[in-house]
């Protein structure tokens, strides 16, 4: 439960900064935010991913977070590559994706640290 909770306040800031930075660089660019759903969708459906790996094998975890990190950043980096070719707001488009990026990446990894020094 505690999770859901951390899940939604970072969503929520990733949307609010999105906001932010359209509403003061491009507003007219009010689609990008859907980027941070993007973001969102793949990070709750990853975790589900690995939760059950980790409930079902322990010993294979870390492998399956290397597999799920490599599949996530082939991933990224081709929603990036796209945007970059259809669209001239390059920067923009760029910086709102890669503080998304981060921002998931930390929260990921701070989650998953915690999980695992609990058990």
């Amino acid at each position: 439960m505690l999770r859901n909770k951390k899940s939604w306040f970072v969503f929520a800031i990733s949307i609010l900064v999105s906001f932010i930075i359209i509403f003061f660089i491009a507003p007219s660019l009010w689609y990008l935010t859907l980027i941070s759903f993007y973001f969102f969708i793949l990070s709750h459906i990853s975790f589900q991913y690995l939760n059950k790996k980790h409930q079902q094998s322990p010993n294979t975890f870390i492998s399956q977070y290397m597999l799920v990190s490599m599949l996530k950043l082939i991933l990224h980096l081709t929603v990036l590559v796209i945007l970059f070719l259809l669209n001239t707001e390059r920067f923009l488009i760029a910086g709102i994706f890669f503080f998304n990026y981060i921002i998931y990446t930390i929260y990921e990894a701070s989650i998953w640290l915690s999980t695992k020094n609990k058990s």
